[in-house]
């Protein structure tokens, strides 16, 4: 497996508290993980000094650069802590998706957070599912409040319309501004006597811009009206504009169609295989439409020497035919539990000599520490030589912190991984119970079927004589490893 090393310090830098550990230490300490489960470092990146509440880091960036146009060649993300990923909730979610879309996994070494598995890929995604299903349950009771707000004739969001104050806090009704409504009353009158909405402009430019002046003359709050999610309620606050001028100006003004579109608005297509689908030649397949919305497929990113594609609906739904004829739970649960044993096993074995070792390097450091301190207190250290010793202990200090921080998060690892070596198979037992139960109550929900996809395919790949090879997480005695032949480059 390749991993994408993360490493970050806050502006305050490395502490001595233990709270925060320094750029060097964090990507040694992820270096020790991968190499006891024979992973390989494909890249590191870190931000120093900066904090988890900027998101406009330099090395994050270009981490989420990778992840949004699909050219990652890591497979997991791995980091000290989370919390030198993100402390933001919102931040960490919207990572979090990108890494489930791009079926990549997420590794924090010290919390036992491992997303790198098949499984773990499935409960990222079971994750997330849920965590939409929580953010669509806050909109529609945000939303229900609104409508709430509205049917009273109060105003429900934040922004009121030009010309119009919000009241105290808690006071919904609108209140005019006497000197921008007479600007409002002026541009009403003015459109009405047929004057153009770009000699208009003129007049008020730097008070509002000409797109401005046509929302205006749409808006009914103008007229008494409060209009929230397609309905109107007659509102408390004062009107502007007569309802006759109001008329008047409405049919002036020009017919539109879809809300205001002038072309329809492409479809969104979940695209639940990305990240996922190789070409033949080796590049990724990464989504795509037609901008009229009415075709999605995958299309190789080599778009100069490599012009392949396949419908997304026709591979999409083979992937999912296959994965219904695949009886897997118990082989599944068998061959990752027995994976991740062997792996926390021959971790142990590695790590736990590497604890003595780490102490009897620190006694090293020690012995020599005395030394300089020794010098100094005999006398030995003189003005002359003194600025060399100081700077001798002062890396023989930071040497000495950094061994025992490593010291102190393996023997935590360590002893995670014996409390838990043999809880795993109940574990993922349950996990994949909420994975089925959830598929069984959405089957057409893009998320659970996204879900069913990471927790039984690792990649896709294209071959030559336009056929598609499925590698499965697992083995399995009764599944087959080829879809039905489907034509790449079919509309």
């Amino acid at each position: 497996m390749k991993y994408l090393i993360y490493a970050r310090v806050s502006p305050k830098g490395s502490s001595w508290d233990g709270n925060e550990t320094s750029v060097k230490m964090q990507i040694q300490m992820c270096r020790d993980y991968i190499k006891a489960r024979g992973g390989t470092v494909l890249r590191e990146l870190s931000d120093e000094f900066f904090s988890a509440k900027d998101k406009n880091r330099p090395g994050l960036q270009e981490l989420l650069a990778e992840l949004k146009s699909g050219t990652a060649e890591w497979d997991t993300l791995i980091v000290y802590r989370l919390d030198r990923l993100t402390r933001s909730l919102r931040d960490g979610g919207e990572i979090f998706e990108m890494l489930r879309e791009n079926a990549k996994g997420f590794v924090s070494i010290t919390e036992n957070i491992d997303f790198s598995s098949p499984v773990g890929r499935a409960m990222m995604s079971i994750i997330n599912v849920f965590a939409q299903f929580e953010r669509e349950q806050t909109a529609e009771r945000v939303k229900h409040k609104m409508v709430s707000i509205a049917e009273k004739g109060e105003f429900p969001v934040s922004v009121p319309p030009f010309a119009y104050m919000r009241g105290e806090k808690h006071d919904n009704v609108l209140k005019v501004d006497p000197r921008k409504a007479e600007i409002v009353k002026d541009i009403f009158n003015m459109y009405a006597s047929n004057i153009q909405t770009m000699d208009i402009a003129k007049k008020y430019h730097g008070t509002i811009s000409k797109q401005g002046i046509l929302n205006m003359l749409r808006n009914k709050a103008y007229a008494g009206k409060i209009v929230y999610a397609g309905k109107e309620y007659q509102g408390k606050h004062d009107r502007i504009i007569q309802e006759e001028l109001f008329d008047k100006v409405q049919a002036k003004l020009p017919q539109t169609t879809n809300g205001g579109r002038s072309r329809p608005k492409s479809q969104k297509y979940p695209y639940i295989l990305s990240g996922l689908v190789h070409c033949h030649c080796g590049r990724y397949m990464t989504p795509a439409s037609m901008k009229s919305g009415s075709f999605h497929y995958y299309r190789c990113t080599d778009i100069v020497n490599c012009k392949t594609y396949v419908s997304a609906p026709a591979i999409e739904n083979a992937v999912l035919g296959k994965i219904n004829q695949l009886d897997t739970q118990p082989e599944m649960i068998m061959e990752i539990t027995d994976e991740i044993k062997r792996q926390k096993t021959e971790f142990l074995k590695e790590n736990k000599p590497n604890i003595a070792n780490l102490n009897n390097a620190i006694i090293n450091v020690n012995l020599e520490i005395n030394k300089i301190e020794n010098a100094f207190l005999s006398g030995l250290v003189n003005s002359q030589n003194k600025d060399f010793w100081n700077e001798k202990l002062s890396k023989l200090l930071e040497e000495k912190k950094e061994l025992s921080l490593r010291k102190e998060n393996l023997q935590k690892v360590v002893s995670n991984l014996e409390t838990e070596l043999f809880n795993d198979a109940d574990f993922l037992t349950q996990q994949l119970k909420t994975f089925n139960d959830a598929l069984k109550n959405n089957p057409n929900d893009p998320d659970t079927r996204r879900t069913a996809i990471l927790a039984n395919i690792k990649e896709i790949t294209r071959t030559g004589d336009e056929r598609f090879y499925l590698k499965l997480n697992y083995s399995t005695p009764n599944g087959k490893d080829w879809l039905p032949r489907l034509d790449s480059n079919q509309d």
